[in-house]
């Protein structure tokens, strides 16, 4: 076989190869955009259906209250901590927000509240000093955080969803 045949053969492996892998394409991009539309689903009435994790947070008197009470309304979820100084340093913003969009929007200022490092105790302290009037809520079993799959604070979740929520089986 000389160099010219060797060539040729190249050539028509590398064509075979460049086709196969444009028509591979092709057929994945397809069925990848046929399957992005069917997961899309779609209520009764035309909006886009959202689920989110429900959870329990605790008021400052002891009272449970879970994300599927405030249903309804967009929600603004902030997770914080009375000991994280970029947490601190939003409030005031927060703050802010709630005095403009509280009638439209829900704000859950939820608290990590673990019981060592920030107590309900501490964190309302804080809270009142400021003269923060936005609801604070106290994550005193972690559901919420576990929930949204919080790392790291301060994170927050707006939710545009309208009609929820599933129970809580892990992180987003």
């Amino acid at each position: 076989m000389n160099n010219i045949e060797k060539l040729i053969l190249w050539a028509l492996a590398l064509i075979v190869v460049i086709g196969g892998s444009w028509f591979l394409y092709d057929q994945l991009s397809a069925k990848a955009v046929a399957q992005s539309s069917a997961e899309e689903s779609v209520d009764t009435d035309g909006e886009d259906k959202v689920e989110a994790p429900d959870f329990t947070v605790y008021d400052k008197d002891g009272n449970e209250v879970s994300l599927s009470d405030f249903e309804g309304k967009p929600i603004l979820l902030n997770f914080w901590a009375s000991w994280c100084d970029p947490c601190k340093n939003e409030m005031p913003d927060l703050e802010t927000a709630y005095a403009e969009y509280k009638d439209q929007v829900i704000f859950l200022a939820v608290n990590l509240t673990d019981g060592s490092y920030e107590t309900v105790d501490s964190a309302s302290s804080y809270v009142e000093s400021k003269n923060y009037t936005f609801p604070v809520y106290y994550d005193t079993k972690s559901s919420a955080a576990e929930a949204y799959g919080v790392t790291s604070i301060p994170s927050n979740v707006l939710s545009t969803v309208t009609a929820m929520c599933m129970p809580a089986t892990g992180a987003l």
